[in-house]
């Protein structure tokens, strides 16, 4: 099975120092990949804390 995580964070609060294409570009980057039948996960600003990255990474 192919799987792919895909990871996007915008959000940065307290810094001023957001952005603004990761969490789009993490999910064309998912769907991209399940049409070639990945079984994909993401993670976007608030989820991708370094315990979920690690939990989903296992």
């Amino acid at each position: 099975m192919k799987r792919s995580l895909h990871i996007g964070i915008n959000e940065y609060p307290g810094t001023g120092s957001d952005l603004s294409g990761c969490v789009n570009d993490a999910d064309d980057w998912r769907e991209a990949l399940e049409k070639r039948d990945f079984l994909t996960t993401s993670l976007l600003n608030g989820e991708a804390k370094k315990s979920d990255m690690i939990e989903a990474i296992s």
